[in-house]
């Protein structure tokens, strides 16, 4: 018996961990998302390309970066 309570016990954790997880990927200092990198040149670029502070946005308490004015004005018409 004492098998099928350490089994409810780790099920149950692995299960509430899952319930209180972060959609967005930020960084631990300074909530930036997806470690500063541009998300519209993965699919314009085809690759990385790290973001600028100069064109920043928040979004759900994340910090957005973008490499360039394009790419941020091509995230805003395509919301």
């Amino acid at each position: 018996m004492s098998k099928a309570y350490s089994f409810c016990f780790v099920i149950g954790f692995l299960v509430s961990g899952s319930l209180f997880s972060e959609d967005i990927n930020k960084s631990f200092f300074g909530n930036l998302a997806i470690e500063g990198y541009d998300p519209v040149a993965y699919f314009t670029e085809g690759r990385p390309v790290k973001g600028s502070s100069e064109f920043e946005f928040i979004w759900e308490d994340a910090k957005w970066r973008f490499s360039s004015d394009k790419n941020w004005k091509n995230l805003e018409k395509n919301k």
